[in-house]
């Protein structure tokens, strides 16, 4: 019987695109949590990119507002202060909403950030580790 033989570079590259294709799934599975959604102070938020992006631009607007005296704690007008009425509230997960002060959205904002960078540098560490593990996809490796 005749043994098969492989060039050591077809045997590298063999590795390396199963190497990508591990990668792929990795980060594929990074997007799905890191997209999937959070839970802040009690209560699930939506995290997939638009819903960072509006949160990104909502704790923007509290930070001005807090640094201009109008965006204290309590006070859930910051966003329209000649409109006493006007109250700012988040659409959570489940479609209900919840009013925030301008200090929670910024905590809000703040969290999202930590939540998206968790997950970058636990795909980073799986992608990383020499072998890479085949079961990636278990919660241990997961914030």
């Amino acid at each position: 019987m005749t043994a098969l033989r492989r060039s050591p570079a077809s045997l590298g590259k063999e590795v390396s695109d199963q190497k990508a294709s591990l990668d792929k799934e990795i980060m594929a599975e990074r997007d799905r949590r890191m997209n999937g959604g959070m839970t802040f102070e009690g209560n699930r938020y939506q995290t997939r990119p638009e819903d960072r992006t509006n949160v990104a631009g909502a704790a923007q607007s509290a930070t001005l507002a807090t640094i201009n005296n109008i965006g204290l704690p309590g006070v859930y007008n910051w966003h329209e202060p000649t409109n006493p009425s006007a109250e700012f509230r988040w659409i959570l997960e489940d479609n209900s909403t919840v009013p925030l002060d301008a200090p929670a959205v910024i905590r809000l904002g703040m969290a999202m950030m930590h939540h998206k960078m968790k997950h970058i540098f636990a795909a980073k560490a799986l992608k990383d580790a020499v072998p890479a593990p085949l079961d990636f996809t278990d919660d241990s490796y997961w914030p």
